[in-house]
């Protein structure tokens, strides 16, 4: 499949929605519909682009956060869970156990992201 210029500029697009604070729930389908590209192209083009999937990259981001929030905060894991765009607060931590190989409550008790704690 090749990409064209327009398609990376959607590609690119795509990466700015799902990068957005706060993270909204969006299917694929409908990111593909907000940028202007078919769903396969979008992933094929994004897969090119940034070396992952768009699943893989969503969770990423929202991993990441969930690990500084729950570092440098005192929310609950719930309202963590609706920070990083979980519906519910077991999808939520079943995602960031299957990531980390820990539930978030007890990553933030063994005192883990501490690539976090230096920052004001």
């Amino acid at each position: 499949m090749i990409l064209k210029e327009y398609d990376l500029e959607c590609v690119l697009s795509a990466k700015d929605i799902l990068c957005q604070e706060p993270p909204r729930f969006i299917t694929i389908e409908g990111l593909a519909i907000e940028v202007g590209l078919n769903r396969t192209k979008l992933q094929y083009g994004f897969k090119q682009v940034f070396g992952v999937s768009i699943y893989d990259f969503q969770l990423q981001k929202r991993m990441e956060k969930a690990k500084y929030l729950l570092q440098r905060t005192q929310k609950s894991i719930k309202e963590i869970a609706r920070l990083t765009g979980y519906k519910s607060t077991s999808s939520f931590s079943q995602a960031f156990k299957k990531v980390t190989g820990i539930a978030p409550l007890s990553w933030r008790n063994n005192g883990h992201g501490a690539e976090y704690s230096n920052d004001n």
